[in-house]
């Protein structure tokens, strides 16, 4: 009985102590302080960013599409040349890495336009019935973040990937209409 009764007569011996030094480390000199602004919000990774960087996208180990990030080979940033890009296929540190392309090296060239009704229409010189759908993918979602990083450098929207409808239109006249849905 007798610890029993040192430990109660200790115990607020204990809280005291222990009061005193929550109330030390509470007040150790920080002042409080209002909404600090740390400037705009990342991009995401996919997107390109507004100064330098284009997302290409290929398929990592033959199966899952993936960005990777390039920079833009010159100040002048189209639409064209982004596709140009993408059709040339990832170069050797890429493959390297695990990187193929779902579409074919005879691919050849495209042109892109813009309508103005908020979507992209890209013509190919390849028959769009004879492109795997991951190939389409390619097109589709680098096209879209190609239209992001180059609206976000010439400063009319913010550096994210275009989320409107993306039509392709092949050399065999088929269509393939898509939305990019990666990011």
């Amino acid at each position: 009985m007798k610890p029993l009764r040192e430990a109660l007569r200790a115990g607020p011996a204990v809280l005291a102590v222990l009061a005193v030094v929550a109330l030390l480390t509470a007040a150790c000199g920080i002042q409080p302080t209002g909404v600090v602004s740390a400037g705009i919000a990342p991009a995401m990774a996919g997107s390109g960013s507004a100064d330098s960087n284009l997302a290409l996208y290929f398929l990592r180990d033959g199966v899952q599409m993936a960005p990777v990030q390039r920079p833009w080979p010159s100040a002048k940033k189209t639409l064209d040349l982004a596709l140009h890009l993408l059709f040339i296929g990832p170069n050797g540190n890429e493959s390297e890495r695990g990187y193929t392309s779902g579409l074919p090296r005879e691919i050849g060239s495209s042109s892109v336009v813009r309508p103005g009704d908020g979507s992209v229409v890209v013509s190919l010189a390849y028959p769009v019935g004879e492109l795997r759908d991951a190939g389409k993918n390619q097109i589709v979602c680098t096209t879209a973040a190609a239209v992001g990083s180059i609206d976000a450098h010439s400063g009319t929207a913010m550096p994210s990937p275009f989320s409107g409808q993306i039509t392709l239109i092949g050399s065999d006249g088929d269509k393939y209409e898509s939305l990019c849905g990666l990011g």
